[in-house]
């Protein structure tokens, strides 16, 4: 079984649907990962949203972040889903946008753009995958 922290909240990677979910500030959406098996027969993070009737708004496989690597999720107060893969350093949050959600690289550099929530860089937020 893997286990991930998410936001302060320590989440079996294999959970159900509907179970240790990461809620999102407007209470609209939830957050989990789960893990699927690539071409190359590892498991890589697949991360999900969906709305509170059970819809599938999104469920991006990750393929350069194995699972057995630490990632973290944690929303923003504007309902952004950040990533953050602590091996290789990647910032990456999805923003809703029309009828899907897009996918966008975190830059510091760009001083207008949004900034990832402090919890997704938080102490207690490190928790390694389990192989």
């Amino acid at each position: 079984m893997f286990v991930i922290l998410v936001a302060g909240s320590l989440l079996p990677v294999s959970c159900s649907r509907g179970e240790s979910t990461l809620v999102s500030p407007s209470g609209e959406y939830l957050a989990f990962l789960t893990i699927e098996r690539c071409r190359e027969g590892y498991g890589v993070w697949v991360v999900n949203v969906t709305g509170h009737q059970d819809d599938v708004l999104l469920a991006e496989m990750m393929p350069d972040h194995p699972a057995s690597l630490m990632a973290y999720l944690a929303w923003d107060a504007e309902d952004r889903l950040w990533w953050y893969g602590s091996d290789d350093g990647s910032v990456l949050f999805w923003e809703r946008s029309g009828t899907g959600w897009t996918r966008c690289a975190y830059s510091p550099a760009d001083s207008g753009g949004p900034v990832p929530p402090d919890s997704l860089f938080a102490a207690g937020n490190r928790t390694r995958s389990e192989r």
